[in-house]
């Protein structure tokens, strides 16, 4: 793609009186982007703005016939002082018409050319911000794709997301579980222990009740052999 802006290419081609539609297609068949077409369409009607000649220039322009009346006044003088004939009996010459500037030119009309050129410009900047959108528009389609294609597939993603998060929160629900019931288990298990500990116990107490009484009553009966 070119990287220059074609203002030397839109001159020429408006120099061959085509119009902006074909400057903006032709452009286009050589590789030039919207935004450089935009670009030198602006720079060639400001370019074009500025050679028009305004009102003050032709108002300042010099009149065809000054040199004319300035080389006639020196010859009248001349007359006038070699013939000193009577004055009033002699027919004055009729002075030469000059024609004025305003009749020799047309008059310009800068606000009109200036607001045709507006005009002019702000359809240029319509068809070109359409160009630029369009352009834009199908390289966003070159990269994402088919929009609905686009869509689907990010729904897709997020149905996926959405079921892995299902998914961990099933299995923490089934850990979470599991160590309930672990916990409940040691918990009854605690409980059986101490049952078991509290039955045994009794038991020692009958059983070391009646090893008691006996221990005793032998020792009373060692006691009595060792005093006979």
């Amino acid at each position: 793609m070119p990287t220059n802006t074609p203002v030397k290419e839109v001159e020429a081609l408006k120099q061959q009186s085509l119009t902006n539609d074909q400057i903006i297609k032709d452009l286009q068949g050589k590789g030039f982007s919207s935004q450089q077409i935009y670009d030198a369409l602006n720079q060639t009607d400001v370019k074009m703005g500025v050679n028009q000649p305004t009102e003050d220039e032709m108002s300042e322009a010099p009149s065809p016939y000054s040199d004319d009346m300035s080389s006639m006044q020196p010859s009248l003088m001349d007359d006038s002082a070699t013939q000193p004939a009577d004055i009033s009996q002699m027919d004055m010459p009729s002075e030469p018409e000059i024609p004025s500037p305003q009749e020799s030119y047309s008059p310009v009309q800068p606000q009109q050319n200036y607001q045709q050129q507006q005009q002019f410009s702000n359809q240029d900047i319509e068809e070109t911000v359409e160009l630029i959108i369009s352009e834009k528009w199908s390289q966003l389609i070159e990269k994402i794709g088919d929009f609905q294609v686009w869509k689907e597939k990010n729904r897709m993603e997020v149905e996926a997301i959405k079921q892995e998060v299902l998914r961990l929160r099933t299995n923490f629900e089934n850990l979470q579980n599991s160590l309930i019931s672990k916990v409940n288990e040691y918990n009854k298990n605690i409980t059986n222990v101490t049952s078991e500990m509290q039955a045994m116990e009794k038991v020692f107490e009958k059983i070391l009740e009646p090893m008691t009484a006996n221990i005793k009553e032998l020792s009373r009966i060692t006691e009595a052999m060792k005093k006979k």
